[in-house]
Formats: C-alpha cells, structure tokens, sequence
C-alpha cells in the first residue's frame, strides 16, 4: 500500500504513516539497505519485526531519504544525516517524524489494559486535569509521555515526576507538556491524531 498518511506539522516538521499490508518479500525487493541494516534486519527473529524494519524505509524513500542516510546512536535512536528523526510502529502502522527540531513520536494501538497500568504513568497534577476513565485521553497521555522519553534521550526516567501532559486539545490536534529535570521544566509541544483504532502523538522542543 502506498502512504497511509502525511501532515505537515509545521514548517520545520513532517509526520509520515505507513499501513503495512506488504509482505517481508515485498517490501524487501522494493527497498535497498545498507551492509548494517542488512545485518541487522538479518538478526531480528520476528517477521513482523523485519516487516516494521522495512516499512521504515519506505517512508524514508517518500521523503526523499534512503536507508543509507539512516544511522544509530550508542543507545539505539536514529538519526539522519541532516536531520531529527523519530520512529514508531504497531503491528499494521509503521510512523515517522522528521524535524529540523528535536522530535520524539509515538504510535499504539488502543487498549483498554491501559487502564490497569495508569498509576505507573499517570501524576496527581493529570489525574485531576483529564478524564483518565477515557481510553483516548489516557492514550494520548501515554503516547505523550513515550514521546517525550525518545525526545529527551536521558536514562532514569520516571514517567511521572519527569514527565507530564499540561493539556490535550482533541479539536485541534494539540498536546503540550513538560520534562522536569533538577527545578528545569523544557516545554515540548506537538500534533496528536485518532485513527483506525490508534492513538498517535509526536512532540518537538519549543
């Protein structure tokens, strides 16, 4: 299937979703891949994990980028050679973000066990501030909060001291927070979208 979806953030960022319906052999005749990346394609055990792999590279290609622009940090977070990227997938979704900004993005399929898990993510300050009895909003706090750890790269995170959602706008497709670290807050702002069942959230520094 071609590109599921495409916004234009803002002028500085580009969100990229790809619905995959391919299979490993097809996507893997239509993409070229590095000797790293074939290596590490080579090592995942999971097809599906392969078929997100690949999926990857297909949005790269819509935006102009092939896999040999893609790298690695010592941590595992990519990176583009003139770029922030960021990357999320599910089963069937597979989204990038790609930004002159600091970016952080993802991407989950709704489940109602989130609300079995929400005292691991969600602070006092948000409890009292949203409808944690929605699974869209409690998503979208969590999709939140994924985004931010991938944003601010730093290890020790707790999801509820360092990390916290200030509003959601649904109508606009608006989610900020903040990352508390050491009496610092750095605001982070970005789009948040609802389709097919998934909740979406990316997020760059202000």
């Amino acid at each position: 299937m071609p590109l599921y979806k495409k916004n234009i953030i803002d002028e500085n960022s580009v969100l990229l979703i790809w619905k995959i319906e391919e299979s490993y052999d097809e996507l893997f005749e239509d993409v070229k891949l590095s000797t790293d990346s074939l290596k590490k394609l080579n090592s995942f055990s999971s097809n599906n994990r392969k078929i997100e792999f690949l999926a990857t590279r297909k949005l790269l290609e819509e935006m102009d980028y092939t896999d040999f622009d893609l790298s690695y940090n010592s941590d595992g977070a990519p990176k583009l050679k003139d770029r922030f990227i960021s990357i999320s997938h599910t089963k069937k979704y597979v989204s990038i973000c790609i930004s002159k900004l600091r970016v952080g993005i993802d991407i989950e399929r709704k489940r109602s066990q989130i609300f079995r898990i929400s005292h691991k993510f969600v602070n006092d300050k948000e409890r009292v501030k949203f409808n944690i009895e929605s699974i869209d909003e409690l998503s979208v706090i969590w999709n939140s909060k994924e985004a931010m750890f991938k944003l601010c790269d730093r290890s020790g995170i707790d999801f509820k001291a360092n990390l916290n959602v200030d509003s959601i706008d649904f109508s606009r497709k608006e989610v900020i927070a903040e990352m508390l670290f050491n009496d610092m807050s750095i605001k982070v702002e970005g789009f948040l979208d609802i389709f097919d069942d998934h909740t979406l959230v990316c997020l760059m520094n202000v």
